[in-house]
């Protein structure tokens, strides 16, 4: 027992040991684009919410198709009388109880109806399709968020790389400025002048760090993700050549960009919603043509428990003899009948018997003429005019915004470049002019704050060129995405 309690105490401790070292070797998740906006797509709840509304919509869709058939019901009514009431059997008044049952089945098919459900299905079809264009802008505005997201990751990881190599710098430009004070060549104050530099490029570092772990953040909030934590991005390759930039805007202002925005597919086909509403309304006047058909019988206690029942055959002459009489020479003579006698037997009248003999059908057509309505129809018919007058003012509106989108990204498209460009000389010219102090600074001819102010410069150049880079991406980005998707 002492040996088993050992053996599984080393293995519960080994299994603790090796845990962590299992997590820490436990490799990031690998995440493109693409990917980012799918996850985002899958685990936005406001889509499985428009599908399931899609779902629904379908289900309304056969409904309204199946009610163009006939509607078949079956019916059994129970009922006690008593009193002075009427014999459902006999149809006379009666003073018994009665035990009264009627079973029948109703059918009902419309055959004209003003073309109402013809409309009502057309109506529910196209309010599926505007769900699913609908769904599409959703779509396409929770890509626009997931994709500014992505990049400000990237832009986030690239600075603190940069803040990185400064600090780096730094801290050797520290530990020169010591060396080169051990020897007499530089004061104690040049020393001071680097540590409070490198302090400041501590302090930077942290603040990257921080906008790392913020825009990553940001970006699972994007996909509705709480669980990934430990991810890396896939860096896409991406062109800032000014034949590229003139290919796009070319594009851009070519691009058929209205016809496939899901915003605007949407409210032209609510548009014809209301024109379908206005046409059912419109129908109000019209008459409504039905056909329906009864199948039916009863039973009632108050039927007699026998009945004759004729077998077919001829019926005989009986002579019967009567009470009546006749004097003749002071005697009664008695009158023969002559009757006639129906050939069959009683037999017995019981429940199954009764509904059998009391099965009853009817058929016919229905018709329905409006004469007057109180004029309702005249004003549901003019609420529907202006219902449709406003559909079409919200799809003009619709057309407006989204010609503005995609005139407002044409125009961030090219001040991002433009910025683009500007800084990108200004990083060059920052450069050589590092360079040169630089070489000032290590020839004696210019002091440290001089060569420290000069690198500040150059290092917040470079920032400012990994935030214009992908300021441009990003833009480039979302404007490819209207035009042609992900």
């Amino acid at each position: 027992m002492k040996l088993f309690k050992f053996l599984l105490f080393s293995i519960l401790a080994s299994l603790f040991i090796s845990m962590p070292i299992l997590a820490q070797n436990k490799k990031p998740v690998l995440w493109s684009l693409a990917n980012c906006i799918s996850a985002a797509k899958s685990n936005n709840i406001l889509l499985k919410q428009t599908n399931l509304q899609i779902e629904i919509g379908k289900n309304n869709q056969k409904i309204i198709s199946n009610s163009r058939y006939p509607v078949l019901n079956g019916s059994v009514n129970q009922s006690f009388q008593s009193g002075r009431s009427i014999d459902p059997f006999s149809n006379l008044y009666t003073q018994d109880r009665v035990n009264y049952q009627n079973i029948a089945l109703n059918m009902n098919m419309p055959i004209y109806d003003g073309n109402r459900t013809k409309n009502t299905m057309a109506i529910n079809q196209l309010a599926i399709e505007a769900s699913k264009q609908d769904l599409k802008g959703t779509e396409d505005n929770i890509a626009v968020l997931v994709i500014g997201a992505f990049f400000q990751v990237l832009s986030a990881e690239d600075q603190l790389a940069i803040v990185l190599k400064q600090e780096e710098k730094s801290k050797f430009e520290l530990e020169r400025a010591k060396t080169l004070q051990n020897e007499g060549i530089l004061s104690k104050s040049n020393v001071l002048d680097f540590q409070a530099q490198l302090a400041i490029d501590e302090v930077s570092t942290q603040i990257a760090r921080n906008d790392v772990e913020s825009s990553k953040l940001l970006l699972l909030q994007s996909m509705n993700d709480k669980i990934t934590k430990n991810f890396t991005l896939e860096r896409p390759s991406f062109s800032t050549s000014k034949l590229d930039y003139d290919k796009l805007v070319n594009e851009a202002s070519n691009s058929p960009f209205l016809e496939t925005r899901g915003n605007i597919n949407s409210a032209k086909i609510k548009s014809k919603i209301a024109q379908k509403t206005l046409e059912i309304e419109a129908s109000g006047n019209k008459p409504t043509i039905s056909l329906f058909g009864y199948l039916g019988t009863n039973y009632s206690s108050a039927a007699p428990k026998e009945r004759f029942i004729g077998d077919g055959q001829p019926s005989t002459q009986k002579i019967a003899q009567s009470s009546d009489f006749i004097n003749y020479n002071g005697q009664k003579l008695f009158v023969n009948n002559m009757v006639e006698q129906q050939s069959g037997s009683f037999q017995t009248f019981r429940y199954f018997n009764q509904l059998g003999f009391n099965f009853n059908r009817a058929i016919g057509v229905s018709i329905r003429i409006p004469i007057y309505n109180g004029f309702s129809t005249k004003y549901r018919t003019q609420n529907a005019t202006i219902s449709k007058k406003i559909a079409d003012f919200q799809t003009q509106e619709i057309e407006i915004q989204e010609s503005n989108t995609l005139n407002i990204a044409l125009i961030n498209l090219t001040s991002s470049y433009k910025k683009l460009e500007a800084i990108n000389k200004q990083a060059k010219i920052m450069e050589q002019a590092f360079e040169s102090i630089s070489v000032r600074y290590k020839e004696g001819s210019i002091n440290t704050l001089e060569y420290i102010l000069s690198k500040t410069k150059f290092d917040k150049t470079n920032l400012d060129l990994i935030q214009a880079k992908y300021e441009y991406v990003f833009r480039k980005t979302i404007l490819d995405f209207y035009m042609n998707g992900l």
